[in-house]
């Protein structure tokens, strides 16, 4: 069992949005729950001291039970012919509880009328089952056969209720009884259920001769309850060479390579995660008032809306890839590594598609079109220092270089701007106005044109015709970086270490919202 008592307000979030210039505390000591009343783009924030120390403002409470195991059993059914099983359960139920007293930030009255409790549970299980069915046989001491069928299970369950008390009638009970609320509200939404399950099904051939030639054939069938019937299954194949090229005659003078393995692959994986029933669309709930009034269960109502829309065109995305790869390892494994080439191509991918308003919904999940991607890959390891009194340190280094571009969309289009998507772009390019810099003080009029000032962001006027609009939106980056790239060092001395690390990445566009306006990404 996991427990926690814990506050809801977020200190360090208001902290960052609060300037810190505001009195933290009232002249009678009390803590200043909302500092910034009326103040600009502060108005609203939380004290960050809320929370803290103070259960008659705020107080959360949370209790977790979690079960977690595997099982598993193996046949050795003839020496070359074993079966294994394997079983995994997990199980957790949640229990969360929210007070927010009647002095709080949204309560002016300081009335336990004000006082409310909101408490949830929720309980969820998965299940997974692997049977595996292997045979080895080695043929006249150089042919070596291992054939594989695997099948798969895997179910998820998840349910989860939601209720509010209001007016809790003495500041004292806080969350220990919720039914001594004056008002309980099952508020809209405030139920959750879903169930899924995948079923998979595999064979495998590998075949080597003398350890030198490799060869690795695939067959995968899947199938997804979250997709509509017709769309629910999807065959795929694999297969992969490799040549171990130490073990040939001719590199038996090379001493100083340990390893050398060239292997290329291609194969097709799929994808299908999406929510359960996403396919079937959903409703959601929200009151309507009418009448006088706001009293809950008097003058509100439910009225329920479209909240997504149901596609039940919906398929499995499938990624098909080629690679090449060489692996290494010199000077009596000391230097190690591996160097990848991998190109691939994604078909009917899922998305979030936007929509006008006039749908009922603002997006829906489609299969919006295809994406190819290509790149390098190496990865370095090295023991630079090794000695009989336990020092060692050692080295790994790693690149990953990629690129990628959508290649069609939905119904042919070449753009779809509403979305940000372009064919031969980046599907996480940055579609907008460019930023070219700052307006000078000697600019004044160039920028009144504009509408501007010195020291406004200078746009850029793409068609010329001084003023900036919709049509000079341009692409300006990608958020997806070209390079990204990792040094560690790890310095060991028997029982002490020290690891150093480095990571970056390079060539792609930040957006960093905590610098707009309100710190929320909307300024």
């Amino acid at each position: 069992m996991l427990r926690s008592n814990r506050l809801g307000t977020n200190a360090y979030g208001a902290s960052t949005r609060l300037g810190p210039l505001y009195k933290p505390y009232n002249a009678d000591g009390s803590i200043n729950l909302q500092p910034a009343t009326q103040q600009g783009v502060d108005f609203n924030q939380f004290s960050p001291l809320t929370g803290i120390g103070n259960n008659d403002i705020i107080k959360a409470f949370a209790r977790r039970y979690q079960f977690q195991h595997n099982f598993y059993g193996e046949l050795k059914i003839l020496p070359e012919l074993k079966f294994r099983t394997t079983f995994g359960y997990g199980w957790s139920q949640n229990f969360n509880s929210n007070y927010t007293g009647p002095n709080n930030v949204f309560n002016t009255n300081l009335t336990t009328a004000g006082a409310n409790l909101n408490q949830s549970n929720n309980e969820g299980w998965q299940y997974t089952v692997n049977n595996s069915l292997e045979f080895n046989k080695t043929l006249g001491g150089s042919h070596k056969l291992q054939l594989q069928a695997l099948q798969e299970i895997q179910q998820n369950y998840f349910q989860s209720q939601r209720i509010n008390g209001q007016g809790v009638p003495a500041n004292y009970i806080q969350d220990y009884n919720l039914n001594l609320a004056n008002t309980l509200i099952a508020e809209p939404n405030s139920a959750g259920y879903s169930k899924s399950a995948v079923v998979g099904y595999m064979g495998r051939a590998i075949y080597s001769f003398d350890d030198k030639y490799l060869l690795t054939a695939t067959i995968r069938t899947d199938g997804a309850s979250v997709l509509a019937p017709g769309n629910q299954w999807v065959t795929y194949p694999a297969v992969s060479v490799g040549w171990n090229i130490d073990r040939e005659d001719f590199m038996k003078n090379f001493t100083k390579i340990n390893a050398l393995k060239l292997r290329a692959g291609y194969g097709i994986s799929s994808n299908a995660g999406i929510n359960p029933f996403t396919t079937l669309g959903s409703l959601t709930a929200n009151f309507y008032n009418f009448g006088q009034g706001s009293t809950v269960g008097v003058n509100y109502a439910n009225g329920y809306v479209l909240n997504t829309s149901p596609n039940p065109e919906l398929t499995w995305e499938k990624t098909a890839g080629l690679n090449f790869g060489i692996d290494f390892s010199l000077f009596n494994n000391r230097l190690s590594g591996t160097v990848e080439y991998f190109n691939t191509k994604t078909t009917d991918i899922l998305l979030q598609r936007n929509l006008p308003r006039s749908n009922g919904t603002n997006s829906i999940l489609t299969n919006v079109g295809a994406t190819a991607s290509n790149g390098m890959e190496f990865s370095l390891s090295s023991i630079n220092v090794q000695t009989a009194g336990g020092f060692t340190w050692r080295t790994d280094a790693n690149a990953f270089f990629t690129r990628e571009k959508i290649t069609a969309l939905q119904l042919g289009l070449q753009r779809d701007i509403n979305n940000g998507w372009f064919v031969g772009q980046p599907i996480t390019a940055i579609y907008d106005v460019k930023k070219i810099g700052i307006w000078q003080s000697d600019e004044a009029t160039q920028a009144a044109v504009y509408g501007a000032q010195p020291g406004d962001i200078k746009l850029e006027d793409l068609t010329k015709n001084n003023a900036i609009g919709a049509e000079d939106r341009q692409i300006i980056g990608d958020f997806q970086p070209a390079l990204v790239a990792g040094l560690t060092n790890r310095i060991e001395y028997k029982n002490f270490d020290l690891n150093v690390v480095l990571f970056g990445r390079f060539g792609q566009t930040v957006v960093v919202n905590y610098l707009s306006a309100d710190g929320g990404g909307a300024g």
